[in-house]
């Protein structure tokens, strides 16, 4: 299992005004620039709710 393979977990907070992000494997962190990780994880939260995401969708290019 690579670090992209990891399941990360996005819970939104009420109203999505506040989102918590938890993400094993901190390789997603330095595979991409964080302006575009923000931009793509508040695209998957915008839904609402609380969904376990895979890393290498969440932050695929």
């Amino acid at each position: 299992m690579t670090g992209t393979d990891r399941v990360g977990i996005a819970i939104v907070g009420v109203g999505g005004a506040v989102a918590t992000t938890a993400i094993a494997g901190m390789e997603l962190l330095t595979e991409h620039s964080l302006p575009e990780q923000h931009r793509r994880l508040m695209g998957w939260l915008g839904a609402g709710g609380v969904r376990p995401v895979a890393g290498n969708e969440l932050f695929r290019g």
